[in-house]
């Protein structure tokens, strides 16, 4: 075999062996998952599964509007009749391409978001793995860093959120931005684009802290180029193609924005924010804990460490990037993203004599004054910190492997002089490769994420009779009000409502309720004039919007909402699925459907 084929073929399956394992280290640290992944979700900070259940269906519409072309992809049959309702919420399009054969392999949507899960966790270790061989760093710290990656703790502590999970993408963009930075041509300019689109299309909200935490570190990484015509021109073509690639999500998201956004509030900035005390303890146990209180002693939830052995080696590996002359221009920059995005998560709690960043980006950048999570940030701080790790831990390698090499070689001379005169022999390279290895699994382990709490989603098997009703209804224009209506916009009082979304998924009819980021003011005015139903006021202001049925959970509504009140309200029965608890009532009134 020719030798470029026979290292092609090396590199591919060195490749596959780091995705297998890191496979098995996502179905490992996601367990009991595995188990359940038929008819569960894992749960993460949040104490409900509404935001799972809305991740469902979201993939779910994005892997439906493929089959059918885009078609109405923004009209998203939630809070009918407002249009663009998808833009209220992350999207996620790219991740619809990814889910798509998943899909249609796994016929259990459940099922096939969990095998998703298990490649997101995977995929963020192996892209990581291929972040730290382009930087020429060992096996043992490349394989660690991305085991770290996979293990991160913040990650699974918050793995309802999905779109989160979506680390490996910025890793990408990463990956890109290096190369390009090192040699600029149009492929890479285009390579950078498209893995910046990618990363916005998974996570909006990565895509815009990246933006933000690239445009003031980039100079860091490519000092060496600002004299060149050739960098600044591709580096403008870089900046065309990405703009033209997210500019369709950027201006639905605009358009929906400036219809039905409100202020937010000033109090949940600061309230989803950090300050340096919740680094001290990870969300379960590490081996070596920070000295200080177990909780935080301002009652926030955060914990936001990602163990004591990774900032230990990430400040082995600050000191020896910065001393070494090869890596010292990527290590600073990983340095500068580290301590920038830090800076950015602790929102309006930074203030230097009256000097707050979170207020410039707020009033100047576009878009960041509806990000709110502004703890978010702590996820590029982590990432940053993980390579940094890996750098520390291939300086070990490297200065533990010219140590034994050099007393070897007083101990017993070599006949010759050579380069490799003061480096240890083939097989005690070896046993410290695999020492470092070791020591790179204990450090990646330290904080192993504790077993998240499981949501079991309803049984389609048990609402067949009602779902089937609606799918094979002969009326092309139902449009459905489910009641319970959620009684407030947090997540805990959103579940009923994310699970009439998870049964839409089945019959495919749109209605009147939904959970997203961004509430419509359709919906808004609505709600308050349905709050004495069932009555004939609220009927009208149904049938006013275009709603032909309503849906009745009885096990929930109860007495509220039984068959006189309804039949006195101008409705009747057409569906009493007694085994569910579901009723469907039809309006009397002639309603019009959907313009």
């Amino acid at each position: 075999m020719p030798r470029p084929y026979a290292k092609a073929k090396r590199h591919l399956w060195r490749w596959l062996a780091q995705y297998v394992v890191m496979v098995a280290l996502a179905t490992a640290s996601t367990m009991p998952l595995a188990s359940f992944a038929r008819s569960h979700l894992p749960v993460g900070a949040a104490p409900t599964a509404t935001v799972p259940l809305l991740n469902v269906w979201t993939i779910d519409w994005n892997v439906n509007r493929i089959d059918h072309g885009y078609r109405d992809y923004w009209d998203a049959p939630i809070y009918f009749p407002t249009r663009g309702v998808l833009a209220g919420s992350e999207p996620q399009p790219v991740t619809g391409w990814l889910a798509w054969p998943i899909w249609k392999i796994v016929p259990n949507p459940v099922l096939a978001y969990n095998v998703l899960i298990i490649q997101f966790l995977a995929l963020n270790g192996w892209f990581t793995c291929r972040l730290l061989e382009r930087l020429r760093l060992a096996w043992p710290a490349s394989w660690a860093g991305g085991a770290m990656i996979c293990l991160l703790p913040l990650v699974h502590w918050q793995i309802d959120v999905f779109q989160l999970l979506a680390l490996w993408c910025v890793v990408w963009t990463l990956i890109a931005f290096s190369s390009f930075a090192r040699r600029p041509t149009a492929w890479r300019a285009v390579h950078v684009a498209a893995a910046f689109a990618c990363t916005y299309g998974t996570c909006c909200y990565y895509g815009l802290f990246l933006s933000i935490l690239l445009l003031i570190t980039w100079p860091v990484l490519c000092a060496r180029r600002l004299r060149d015509a050739k960098f600044w021109l591709w580096t403008c073509c870089a900046l065309a193609v990405a703009a033209l690639l997210v500019s369709p999500i950027c201006w639905a998201q605009m358009t929906f924005t400036r219809e039905h956004g409100s202020a937010l509030p000033a109090g949940w900035f600061r309230e989803l924010s950090v300050n340096l005390t919740h680094f001290r303890r990870t969300p379960g146990r590490q081996l070596v804990p920070l000295p200080g209180p177990a909780t935080n002693t301002d009652g926030s939830p955060w914990a936001l460490s990602p163990g004591t052995f990774k900032m230990v080696l990430a400040g082995v590996g600050l000191v020896w990037g910065v001393w070494t002359r090869r890596r010292r221009r990527f290590t600073l920059f990983c340095t500068s993203v580290l301590v920038l995005a830090i800076l950015l998560a602790m929102g309006p709690r930074l203030n230097v004599f009256g000097f707050s960043p979170h207020d410039l980006l707020t009033r100047y950048y576009p878009g960041f004054d509806r990000a709110r999570n502004l703890f978010r940030f702590v996820y590029f701080a982590h990432l940053m910190l993980v390579v940094l790790a890996a750098i520390g831990l291939h300086a070990m390698h490297v200065r533990l492997t010219r140590f034994i090499g050099k007393r070897r070689a007083v101990v017993r001379p070599p006949r010759r002089l050579t380069a490799r005169a003061h480096s240890a022999s083939p097989n005690f390279r070896s046993l410290i490769a695999l020492a470092m290895f070791g020591l790179g699994a204990i450090v990646a382990v330290e904080a192993w994420p504790p077993p998240r709490p499981l949501h079991a989603v309803p049984s389609i098997a048990t609402h067949a009779t009602w779902v089937r009703w609606l799918r094979d209804a002969p009326e092309p224009a139902i449009v459905l009000a489910c009641f319970p209506l959620a009684s407030g916009p947090q997540a805990a009082e959103g579940l009923r409502t994310a699970e009439w979304m998870y049964f839409q998924m089945f019959h495919r009819r749109p209605m009147i309720n939904g959970y997203s980021g961004m509430i419509p003011t359709d919906y808004l005015l609505l709600k308050p004039k349905l709050a004495g139903f069932p009555s004939r006021g609220g009927v009208s202001a149904l049938c006013r919007v275009g709603v032909t049925h309503c849906l009745l959970d009885t096990r929930i509504c109860g007495t509220a909402f039984d068959a006189e009140k309804m039949r006195a309200a101008g409705m009747h029965m057409v569906v009493d699925d007694t085994r569910a608890g579901i009723q469907i009532w039809a309006l009397r009134p002639a309603t019009t459907p959907r313009p």
